[in-house]
């Protein structure tokens, strides 16, 4: 392959769509040059639906940040030894089966941060073109999804345990590209880098305070001409107020920062649209009917249109010989959710989330039918309240335990677990092993689990004899990269 820095000269030409009531729904319908694509409002949001088109590369949200590579890293799923993922189980970074896949992740995902920079820079540009109403909140989605790339690019190539670690603060990590130029961006440490992430950050929820999703008052017509077209319906499917504040919870956590990711989490779980999934909705005997994946728990989630042609020979056991088929064994999903000691027999996440085949278990919550709902397929989800609690629990432990304990049993109660609460009087390193537990019953298919581990430096990644290291959490840099950009 070329050289990887090709991202920094990636394409001027932006995507054009035909109109559409969805806006999530459109297909490329032809190129055009940025000066001309730029002309009109109308420009600006099409260009932004091409980012989020981007996102469901399947290099990136579509597959390998949250149901494949990073999962299989997590060893959420055993394998079949002729899987032809197994080099991505067995952490083999610089095999010819797994290095072009890290290679194609880095390469989308700096391909897509630099269409957002083309956007950011014409907007400036052209503001006067722009309703106030319309610049703020595309501004803002674009500067919280560079941030949400940034992100994951840094806790999958950059190092996790910062807080345990300081000294890693002074070292260079990825190259924070803030600029459309094909000048290479210098690498910065991961102080510099992450208070660029901070300020992103902090401009996107200063700008989408005129997000229809914050909770204020307004006039009710305020959005009448600027959402004339629909383009602001369906926030939970964009990077509205409440997922940069949830991202913002993520960036603080992962630096250990935990006064401030409690405070944001804190500002989610409270004001954010969310409601909790009823057993009702995730049992439905009407299949195409029944919620599988939580909807309106989704703080950011993508529609992905070809998901089911990626996903489901991953999910089908029926298919002989399936060496790719991702599944755990019942041993495995009975000590998940805590089946011999009673605890899970009634979890909605055991009961209804589970194809079980034999003694394989098949995650069922990204499966997709021809029939199913619209409102239920066709989506990955980036970012649930779940999480938003977990992350208040954890950044609660060492000051309010007790309270730790209530973030935890919210989310037990409203999965069915009411029945047996955890004890608010629990040892401190007890609340972080159920907040653990949480994270493997809650996130199988979404591509965090490999993050928490990695964050926490845990010893060993549960389902691996290899011993956990930076040799294993942080994946190198493709090498045209370091060769031609002059990386460390």
């Amino acid at each position: 392959m070329k050289r990887m820095l090709k991202y920094i000269i990636a394409s001027s030409l932006l995507l054009m769509f035909s109109g559409c009531n969805d806006w999530l729904d459109v297909q490329p319908k032809s190129e055009i040059r940025s000066d001309i694509q730029f002309e009109t409002e109308g420009g600006f949001k099409d260009a932004l639906i091409g980012v989020y088109l981007g996102l469901t590369e399947d290099a990136l949200y579509a597959k390998d940040l949250t149901w494949h590579f990073v999962d299989i890293l997590a060893q959420q799923y055993p394998l079949h030894s002729l899987s032809t993922n197994i080099g991505i189980k067995n952490y083999e970074y610089t095999s010819t089966t797994v290095m072009p896949r890290i290679e194609n992740i880095w390469l989308k995902a700096y391909n897509t941060i630099a269409n957002i920079n083309n956007e950011l820079e014409y907007l400036e540009k052209e503001k006067s073109i722009l309703d106030p109403i319309n610049y703020a909140i595309i501004k803002g989605e674009l500067l919280g999804l560079r941030a949400f790339l940034h992100f994951d690019l840094i806790r999958l190539f950059g190092y996790g345990n910062i807080a345990g670690r300081e000294e890693v603060l002074s070292k260079e990590t990825i190259p924070y590209v803030t600029e459309y130029t094909k000048d290479i961006t210098p690498q910065l440490t991961y102080a510099q880098t992450f208070k660029l992430m901070e300020q992103d950050l902090t401009d996107a929820l200063a700008l989408l305070k005129e997000d229809p999703v914050y909770d204020t008052e307004r006039p009710e017509d305020y959005y009448h001409v600027v959402n004339s077209d629909g383009f602001y319906d369906k926030r939970s499917m964009r990077m509205n107020y409440y997922a940069v504040r949830g991202l913002m919870a993520r960036v603080m956590l992962w630096q250990g920062k935990k006064k401030e990711a409690l405070e944001a989490a804190v500002e989610v779980i409270e004001h954010a649209p969310y409601s909790w999934v009823s057993q009702a909705a995730v049992s439905n005997p009407t299949l195409k009917d029944r919620d599988m994946i939580f909807v309106d728990e989704h703080l950011f989630t993508l529609n992905v249109i070809k998901l089911g042609d990626l996903i489901n020979s991953y999910l089908d056991p029926t298919i002989n010989n399936n060496y790719e088929l991702l599944y755990q064994s019942k041993t495995v999903a009975d000590g998940i959710y805590e089946i011999n000691n009673g605890v899970g027999v009634s979890d909605y996440r055991y009961m209804y989330l589970y194809d079980i085949s034999g003694t394989n278990y098949v995650t069922a919550k990204l499966i997709q039918r021809d029939y199913y709902n619209d409102k239920y397929s066709k989506r990955i989800p980036l970012m649930k309240i779940s999480e938003m609690y977990y992350i208040a629990a954890e950044a609660s432990l060492n000051t309010d335990s007790r309270q730790a304990v209530r973030y935890l049993n919210t989310v037990r109660n409203n999965r069915y677990l009411d029945f047996d609460p955890l004890d608010e009087n629990l040892p401190v390193t007890q609340i972080q092993n159920e907040i653990y537990k949480e994270y493997r019953k809650e996130l199988v298919g979404e591509g965090q689990l490999f993050y928490y581990y990695k964050r926490l430096n845990f010893a060993s990644i549960p389902g691996s004899a290899v011993s956990g290291s930076d040799d294993i959490y942080v994946l190198p840099m493709p090498e045209n990269e370091v060769e031609f950009g002059n990386r460390q």
